[in-house]
This record gives C-alpha cells, sequence and structure tokens, in this order.
C-alpha cells in the first residue's frame, strides 16, 4: 500500500506538472505568437501535442544511465522557481505596501541567487530555493521601502475587489471528504 500511495502521489503530482506546462505554452506563448485568436479546439490540440511531447522527453531523459541523477535536480529547480513567485502573489494580495519595482526586483534576484547556488554548488544549509525566496522577500521589502507607491485609491480598488470576490466564492469550495446530495 505504501508503494502505490508513493506511485499514485507521484503520477498526481506529474499530471498537474505536465498539464500546467501544456496551458502555459498553449495559452501564453503559441496564443501569443499567433496572428488570429486560436479556438478552444485548437488549444485543446496544442495542449495535447505539448503534454506528449513533454512526456515524451521525460521518459527518454528517465531512461538514460545518468537519468535519476539528473532529473531530481531539475524538477527540485522547477519547484524553486515556482517558490519565487509566492512573494509577489502575496504581496500583491495581502501587503499594500509591496510595489511593482519591489515584486519584480525581488523575483530577479532570487531567481539569480538560486541559479548561481545550483550552478556553483555552494554547500549552505539550506537549498537554492529557499536561499532564493529569502533573497526575494527582502529585497521586495527593501525597495518596496524606497519606490514610488502605487496610488492609495487603485489599492482600495484593487483589494476592494480581491475581498468581495473571496467574500462571493468562498461557499463554492467542494472539499473531497463532503458527500454529494
Amino acid at each position: 500500500f505504501v508503494v502505490a500511495g508513493i506511485l499514485a502521489a507521484a503520477i498526481s503530482t506529474i499530471n498537474s506538472q505536465l498539464l500546467s506546462s501544456a496551458s502555459l505554452v498553449a495559452e501564453d506563448i503559441v496564443d501569443t505568437l499567433t496572428k488570429e485568436d486560436m479556438t478552444s479546439k485548437r488549444v485543446t490540440w496544442v495542449t495535447r501535442v505539448v503534454v506528449l511531447s513533454l512526456t515524451v522527453i521525460i521518459f527518454v531523459l528517465a531512461m538514460l544511465p545518468s537519468g535519476a541523477g539528473f532529473l531530481v535536480p531539475i524538477a527540485s529547480l522547477g519547484f524553486g522557481l515556482g517558490l519565487q513567485l509566492v512573494p509577489s502573489a502575496l504581496g500583491m494580495l495581502y501587503f499594500k505596501s509591496v510595489t511593482e519595482a519591489g515584486a519584480f526586483l525581488g523575483l530577479v534576484l532570487g531567481v539569480v541567487v538560486m541559479a548561481l547556488i545550483a550552478i556553483t554548488q555552494i554547500d549552505i544549509p539550506v537549498g537554492p530555493g529557499i536561499a532564493g525566496i529569502m533573497v526575494n522577500i527582502i529585497v521586495t521589502v527593501a525597495v518596496s521601502k524606497v519606490t514610488r507607491k502605487v496610488p492609495e485609491s487603485s489599492v482600495k480598488d484593487f483589494h476592494d475587489m480581491f475581498n468581495e470576490y473571496m467574500r462571493d466564492n468562498a461557499e463554492q469550495v467542494v472539499y473531497s471528504d463532503e458527500k454529494k446530495a
């Protein structure tokens, strides 16, 4: 049962990663590069092609003799990169003092620090992703303190809209352990 649970967790994780990566490519890259708007049918087709392509690439890399030693660090860096988005996202939603310049510079420097630590193999007590997010948070806060603030009316409008959305949609959350009527 333990092995089945581990396999289920791994498949669930890779499934979500493949689908989100394919959707990103289809909607944010291919749709942006094409001259006309893509239909939902074409977005679905592009997403399927990208999922298949990524699956083949991952399978080939996993079958290589050095595959296991290659895929784990790449996956770790991928999670670290995703982690770098947290200060910007939470800052934008929950802290009115975060500025665009602070969030952008924090994100960039967090990624740079993470990449430098990963490339140079510096021995530190935390992983590259954690070191990057620590730099990211410090830079986001520091730069936000010294850069021009967004007009208070814009911040209030955004937070009012966000709070209203959260209040109106809180009831729509469906928990997996609830039985459907």
